[in-house]
């Protein structure tokens, strides 16, 4: 998936215009803000950590190199950035992933709704005992569909170190999963 700003929106962007920056936000905010969420399982957080990164967006987007092909790999590194720096200035109290999940799906069946919120809590809890690094890995490639070379321009590590994390964190991914029970 690549992103729907086009170049003459980038580069009004990169010139600070306010039409392109709302453009900007109304792609990037969903993703940045699943991105934090299934990384830290606490939803005021996310939302204060998304809006952290339109703001540094304003500032560092002028001086971004490349095109519209880097720019996802691009928000998603300030994200990256915006979100280290928070944990450097508190570090995050304790809070269980599924215990901050709210789920809404439109089952069939009220127990239909139950299975699958439980079924998602169970995975979320499963990625949550991955490493940092594994598990961001694993949701920019599952949960926001990047591509192999985005996540290593995102994240600053060679294209390879991401395949064999990913690799070993879908392993253990299975690993863990049997263990809570769940065949295949």
């Amino acid at each position: 998936m690549h992103t729907q700003i086009n170049a003459d929106v980038l580069r009004d962007l990169k010139r600070g215009n306010v039409s392109a920056f709302n453009s900007l936000v109304s792609v990037f905010e969903s993703p940045l803000f699943r991105f934090f969420y299934c990384r830290d399982g606490n939803w005021h957080l996310a939302e204060e950590l998304t809006a952290e990164t339109f703001t540094q967006l304003i500032t560092s987007l002028p001086a971004m190199r490349g095109g519209t092909e880097q720019l996802r790999a691009y928000v998603f590194s300030t994200a990256r950035h915006v979100r280290s720096r928070h944990l450097r200035r508190r570090p995050p109290p304790h809070t269980s992933i599924d215990a901050t999940t709210e789920l809404s799906w439109s089952g069939e069946t009220p127990f239909d709704h139950l299975a699958q919120s439980e079924s998602v809590k169970q995975l979320l809890r499963a990625i949550s005992q991955l490493d940092t690094q594994v598990r961001t890995i694993i949701l920019l490639r599952f949960v926001e569909d990047f591509s192999m070379l985005e996540i290593a321009e995102s994240l600053d590590v060679p294209l390879g170190t991401i395949k064999s994390h990913l690799h070993r964190g879908k392993c253990r991914l299975k690993e863990i999963l049997q263990e809570m029970g769940y065949e295949k």
